[in-house]
């Protein structure tokens, strides 16, 4: 799903829409909830948190790479790599 999220956070349609309903990336984000529920507890929760933190940066960002989302994704792949 990160890979997903590098492909849109740079669209023009996720500066105008991000995940919002009916946009082209609201699916996105609605798989992500999906699945940090699925994930039950643990470190997949905490990955999908992280990742759902990254989006919002994002977001907050129009899809800029800042201090904070330099750190989310830090976070995220520590996470999942067992770090």
């Amino acid at each position: 799903m990160l890979g997903e999220l590098d492909g849109l956070k740079g669209s023009e349609s996720f500066a105008t829409y991000g995940f919002g309903g009916g946009g082209p990336h609201f699916a996105w984000q609605e798989r992500l909830i999906e699945e940090r529920s699925r994930a039950g507890r643990g470190v997949a929760t905490i990955g999908f948190g992280l990742l759902q933190a990254l989006a919002s940066e994002y977001l907050q960002s129009r899809g800029q790479e800042t201090k904070a989302t330099r750190h989310f994704r830090k976070e995220f792949l520590d996470t999942i790599e067992g770090r």
